[in-house]
Formats: C-alpha cells, structure tokens, sequence
C-alpha cells in the first residue's frame, strides 16, 4: 500500500480478504430467477394494482375539483377576453361571479380588504378573484368601443385594463368612475345590449325600419284628410283657392279665405283630431313659398312609332322673380335632371313680363344661350286669360251658368242619367250618337265636350 493509498490510521489495521467469485451454471442460474419470479410475482402485482387503484381515484377527485373550481370561476371578469361573442358576453353580464358569504378576501398591503357590501352599493362593480381586485364589468367588456380624455387620447386602466387593489379611498374611486362620461355612455350601451339580446327590444336597423313604417303611417293619416278635400272640391267644382289665403286655418278669421280653407277648418271643427294636431304642430306655411311646375314636351318612340309626350318633373322652388334668376334656376334644374339643353327646340312660358319680356324676360335671357329654343305663349295660361275676360261678358256668363244647371241636373241622380244614354242610344245618326258617347260614355262627360254641346243644343 503506497502512501497515497493510506488516507487513515485505520487503514493500517485493516486485513485483506480475498472474495472469490463462485461460478456458476447458466442452467442453475436460470432456474433461480424463475424461482424468485414465481414467488414474488403474485404479491408485487398486488400491490401495482393497489397503488394504481390509489394514484387513479386521487386523480379523479383532484380533476373533479379542478372541474368545480373552473365552473365556479367561469365568469370571473378578471378571465373576460375581448374575442368573446355576444352570447358570451351577455353570460358575463348576466351570470358574473359574485363572492359568497364565506368568502375571504386577501387583504392588501395596508391589511384592508374588499367590503362585500360595495357590490350592492354600486351595481356595475365586480370582484375578481384571478386578479384579487376590482373592475367595472361594463367598461371591460363595452368600453374599448368608446374614446375618453379631451382628444381621445386617454388609455382607461384603473377598473377596465387593470384591477384596483389599494382600498383606502375605494369608495372616492368608485364614485369617480361613476362620474365618468365614458362610464355613463358605457352603461346605456350596455343596457341596450341586454335589451337587445333578450328581445326586449329590436336592433338598430328593425328600429329605423320600424320608426319609418310608424312616420309613413303617420304622414298618411295627416294626408288623407287634406285629399279628400281637395276631390271634394274638384268633384263639386268648387275652387280651391280664395282671396286671402295667408295665416293660420285655425283660429275666427273675419272674411272669406277660400272654400278649402274653410272645408279644412269644417272638419277639424268635426272632431278630426289627427288633422287638428297636424295643423297645430305646423311650424311654417308651405303657400308662402314661390315655386313654378318644371314639365317637358317630347318625342318619345314607342313600338317603332313616334309619340309625343309630356311629362312633370319637379317643382322647383325660387327666391327672386327677376326674369334672370328665373332662367339661371331653370337651366339648372334641366341640368340637374340629365337632359342636353343644345336639343332644346321650344320654351312655354305665361304671359307675365319677368317671363315673356322681350329683353328681360326669362325667355329672352335662355334664347341668349340656346338660339333654337322658340318662346311660345302657354295654351293652356292662354286658354285661361281667354275664359277669364270672357266671363265679364254677360251673354257668355249667362251661358256658362246654364251649361252647369244642365250639368248638375244630371250629375245629382244616376236616374236622369241613365235616361240620358237611353235617348242618345235611340238617335238615328250614328256619327251624332258616337260623340255625345265620346270619352267614358258617362253622362258626366257628355256635356264637358265641345261637339256634344253643339249637338244637345241641336236636338
């Protein structure tokens, strides 16, 4: 032994002893291990079978709490991600977690703790137990739809990003939030979503459609009377329009302001209350504005045959009557509509003199522009002047009185009418009978025609 050997005393003293290795026989040495095998193999399965048994049922019990332990979490606000979908959502409103009774909250640095009680005080708190403080619920989940701060530059942290911990002046944070606009806007946001899911109410887009079906309903209701006002005057020939017809409907007025006027009157006087509440609501007088009728005349082709048409389209209102303005609005408005004005042939005017001057007039200012464009006085504005200085003549006055006792003699009792078409029928002359039947062959009509007047006075 060296003397590196030798590292203590007792070494010295220690004897040598030879281990001789004893060799043994392949076949002995395979019946031995299948000896210890046979005979232990009975009690370590046993007890494989005992301790899995244990590890198993530990598992389970400890899966079945974690389980509960989730489930009783699930609505944690402090877990809410902003990729939920609105059924999630709305279970996070609806079913956010609340602590029981037993409950113990950690305390803080400061060893205060969270006061239950605050969770009645102020309804859109919420206690997180993952992040151990509180948040607004609806801020977390409907407030990053919403900009706070002057500029909208401000990041919100305490209660929606970021729990608050620190419970010294809790209650002054609270109240704080609560202040909030974007808080308060969050809140109304939140209700509507609420409201919305459960069916409560519609969403935005049902409720304009709604809004709009309840104005059309409305606008219709106000219109009904004001038209069948104005069929009545037409089919008793009465006129529309009177001699003053500025001011309110409502209200004594001393005069006469027309018989529309006055049959709007009658019938909120009847107990139209739908036309009173429209009347009375009226903020402006739609008949003080100056507007004039836009129409055009053209050829159209129809089946490979050429007709001519005439059509309305828009009434155009005007500020200034001066002959300029006037043609400056209405090449604008033909402008408006799409039509090429260098194919512009003919110009229909009345007789005024901001219309039809030779200088000045709206007629002479277009021609400026548009050479081809003839001015040509209105037959029916002509036709009119004509029927108005008629009427000064007695002979023609008479005469007009006349044809409508006749008209009317008819008009009141579908009786003498149908006497009426029975003796037309009976004329021997079939070209005279045809054009007392012209138009709708209707005893109205008859006597509104030029020839059929004629003939009636012949026969």
């Amino acid at each position: 032994m060296t003397l590196y050997e030798m590292k203590r005393i007792e070494d010295y003293f220690k004897t040598k002893t030879s281990v001789k290795k004893k060799k043994m026989d392949p076949e002995q040495n395979v019946e031995l291990t299948a000896d210890i095998d046979v005979a232990g193999s009975s009690g370590v399965q046993e007890a494989v079978k005992k301790s899995s048994a244990d590890l198993a049922s530990k598992e389970e019990t400890l899966s079945c709490k974690l389980s509960e332990f989730k489930e009783k979490f699930r609505f944690d606000i402090g877990l809410y991600q902003r990729s939920l979908s609105d059924s999630e959502k709305h279970q996070f409103l609806k079913n956010c977690w609340v602590p029981d009774r037993q409950y113990q909250f950690p305390p803080s640095d400061r060893n205060l703790t969270f006061q239950k009680k605050w969770l009645n005080e102020f309804p859109w708190l919420a206690y997180s137990h993952e992040k151990c403080g509180a948040f607004c619920k609806f801020c977390v989940i409907f407030a990053a739809n919403f900009e706070a701060g002057k500029g909208s530059h401000v990041t919100l942290r305490n209660l929606v990003k970021t729990p608050l911990t620190k419970w010294k002046k809790a209650k002054e944070n609270f109240h704080d939030h609560e202040c909030r606009q974007y808080h308060v806007r969050v809140c109304e946001a939140a209700q509507n979503f609420m409201s919305i899911f459960e069916k409560r109410q519609d969403d935005i887009v049902m409720q304009i459609n709604a809004g709009r079906k309840v104005q059309v309903e409305e606008n219709r209701k106000k219109l009904t009377p004001i038209i069948k006002t104005v069929l009545f005057c037409g089919m008793e020939g009465l006129p529309l329009r009177g001699h003053n017809e500025s001011g309110p409907i409502l209200g004594n007025r001393e005069g006469s302001d027309g018989k529309f006027r006055a049959l709007i009157k009658f019938r909120v006087d009847a107990g139209d209350e739908i036309l009173k509440h429209h009347l009375e609501s009226a903020q402006t007088d739609i008949s003080g504005i100056e507007q004039f009728s836009l129409c055009v005349r053209y050829v159209d082709q129809i089946d490979e045959k050429y007709a001519v048409r005439e059509d309305f389209l828009k009434f155009v209102p005007v500020t200034d009557l001066r002959g300029a303005s006037l043609a400056t609005v209405l090449l604008q408005s033909l402008n408006d509509v799409g039509l090429d004005l260098k194919k512009m042939r003919g110009l229909g005017f009345d007789g005024a003199a901001n219309m039809s001057g030779a200088f000045n007039g709206c007629a002479a200012k277009i021609n400026e522009q548009y050479t081809n464009a003839l001015y040509v006085h209105c037959a029916n504005h002509s036709l009119n002047l004509a029927l108005s200085h008629s009427c000064s003549v007695s002979d023609i006055k008479n005469c007009i009185g006349t044809l409508k006792s006749v008209i009317t003699f008819f008009r009141i009792s579908p009786k003498k009418e149908a006497v009426l078409k029975k003796h037309i029928e009976n004329i021997d002359n079939e070209e005279r009978r045809k054009r007392l039947l012209f138009a709708k062959r209707d005893g109205r009509n008859i006597l509104m025609q030029y020839r059929g007047l004629h003939l009636v006075i012949q026969r």
